[in-house]
């Protein structure tokens, strides 16, 4: 059974909206009820704006029941502010230009329990740590593994630039 569209607004104003919508998701759905507005199907509206038919028969569904509301990319806008602002990174920066408290290298999750010192909180995921770490254009340092049974005697004469008497002869 073909789906009537509500007339929450008229087709001009669904064309209007369509132009003059800047975000890429919300103009394909003004598009999609601008064509059912024209009378065409739910295949047919799907195969212009590439989208599959169901995700246009709900769109369709959630605008006769929500109006203009359902048009809108909840997506956007959904995030919390950041943990640290702005002015901390150069505080950041300083920190890790120098040793951590434990005298090792600095990890994602000493990034975070940094941040928590920083911002009063009890606890920062080490997520957090490596975002920021992102954020100001570092990454996350580690040493290089060494095997257990490695020759460290070997290996110093090896970066000297000598040869190592474990080479095949």
């Amino acid at each position: 059974m073909a789906q009537k569209l509500a007339a929450h607004l008229t087709t001009e104003q669904l064309r209007e909206r369509y132009h003059t919508c800047t975000r890429n998701t919300e103009q394909i759905r003004w598009h999609a009820l601008l064509l059912k507005s024209e009378g065409r199907s739910a295949k047919d509206i799907a195969a212009i704006v590439y989208r599959h038919p169901d995700s246009i028969r709900v769109l369709i569904r959630r605008y006769n029941a929500e109006g203009v509301e359902a048009v809108r990319d909840k997506r956007q806008d959904n995030g919390g502010a950041f943990l640290l602002p702005a002015e901390k990174y150069d505080a950041l920066r300083e920190a890790l230009s120098s040793a951590p408290p434990d005298h090792g290298v600095w990890t994602t999750a000493k990034v975070a329990d940094w941040i928590a010192d920083e911002t009063g909180r009890d606890q920062v995921h080490s997520t957090t740590g490596f975002r920021y770490l992102r954020r100001i254009k570092r990454s996350h340092q580690a040493p290089r593994p060494s095997h257990l049974k490695s020759d460290e005697a070997a290996r110093e004469q090896l970066n000297e630039g000598g040869s190592s008497e474990h080479e095949a002869g």
